[in-house]
């Protein structure tokens, strides 16, 4: 079952990646809710079904994009990779719920404008 009132659900294993996006969202006014490995955040996910999520590229034992192939619904929720290899992503990300990609460092006002723009109910 979905719970409208969580509009993003984050996935990064770097605890002051999440804190900054947290504090980011806090400010925008957005609900979310946060996870620290990728088995975590494909639960979230599934539970709340966003209609985004801010996901990690490296997550360790495993990838943002092991996190995108376990949505159980990817046309209910796009994703925003951040990463820092963004370079050789884009024959990987074919077939795949991804909105943008974000290169770490990124600039939180470009975040925002991502999770804004995928936040805006469709025309």
């Amino acid at each position: 079952m979905s719970s409208p009132s969580v509009q993003v659900v984050i996935v990064d294993d770097d605890s002051s990646v999440r804190w900054i996006i947290e504090q980011s969202l806090d400010l925008a006014g957005i609900s979310y809710v946060s996870a620290a490995t990728g088995a975590q955040g494909i639960e979230l996910i599934n539970l709340h079904r966003p209609p985004l999520a801010i996901v990690d590229l490296k997550l360790g034992a495993m990838s943002g994009l092991d996190v995108l192939r376990g949505i159980a619904c990817p046309r209910q929720t796009k994703a925003l990779l951040i990463t820092g290899y963004a370079s050789s992503l884009r024959d990987q990300l074919k077939d795949l719920p991804v909105l943008a990609v974000m290169e770490k460092p990124f600039d939180i006002q470009d975040l925002l404008r991502v999770v804004e723009e995928a936040l805006r109910p469709s025309a």
